[in-house]
């Protein structure tokens, strides 16, 4: 997963918008649910890859 936030200005009513997002969307990529914002056609589910040898 990429989190690339791009802020020109922060408030702390933006901060805490940042912050819910990307807490929503790290939830959401855990449970398999879409993610928001996705850009370039990217399909908005994150999947688990299986690791099949030591890491």
């Amino acid at each position: 997963m990429l989190l690339s936030p791009h802020v020109a200005r922060v408030t702390p009513q933006s901060t805490g918008r940042l912050v819910r997002l990307v807490l929503d969307n790290l939830a959401a990529a855990v449970e398999g649910r879409p993610v928001a914002g996705v850009l370039n056609g990217v399909e908005p589910v994150v999947r688990r890859r299986l690791q099949t040898g030591p890491v």
